[in-house]
């Protein structure tokens, strides 16, 4: 545990400090976390309960109301800005395949997210935004992408739009 108290207590874990950086510009996460309000407790976690004992802190659940007021899931949201210094341009191909790293290989993340999308029957999908919030960029994490770039309007649209369970999702016994 007094390695975890060290890391919470860092001014750099507080404040956001200097990070790393990798050739093309994005922050290099592999030992750092920026702006995470989860990380106290992650590190917590990691250290005091083992590898046995898992997390995965979903971003996002989209859902919608039926006309009984039950929850119907939609999706699945895996959201993640862009680092600093990306804020007005596009992100090019090693940014995007660093992402990819991250969920699929570096991570249990994807594992984890394709598993729970399966148990609501719904997809699930990586998000990256733009900080001014007039770009976003989708990744369906089953298929392994693309990625497809939207305007503000078009990913407002593309929310409105997802389809909702994929098929028909029997209630478990412990939902009223």
């Amino acid at each position: 545990m007094e390695k975890t108290k060290t890391a919470l207590n860092t001014k750099d874990a507080q404040r956001g400090g200097n990070w790393p950086r990798l050739k093309d510009g994005s922050i290099d996460y592999s030992n750092v976390r920026q702006e995470d309000r989860m990380f106290p407790y992650s590190l917590w976690h990691r250290h005091e309960l083992g590898s046995k004992e898992c997390v995965q802190d979903l971003d996002q659940v989209e859902y919608r109301f039926d006309k009984e007021g039950n929850i119907i899931p939609v999706t699945i949201l895996e959201v993640t800005r862009m680092d600093v210094g990306w804020e007005n341009r596009d992100p090019n191909e090693t940014y995007l395949k660093n992402i990819e790293h991250r969920f699929f290989n570096r991570d249990a993340q994807a594992r984890a997210i394709q598993h729970l999308a399966r148990m609501l029957r719904v997809k699930a999908w990586i998000v990256l935004f733009r900080g001014d919030l007039q770009a976003f960029w989708v990744f369906d994490i089953r298929a392994r992408g693309p990625w497809h770039r939207l305007t503000d309007a078009q990913y407002k649209r593309w929310i409105q739009l997802q389809p909702g369970t994929e098929g028909k999702r029997e209630p478990s016994s412990n939902e009223s």
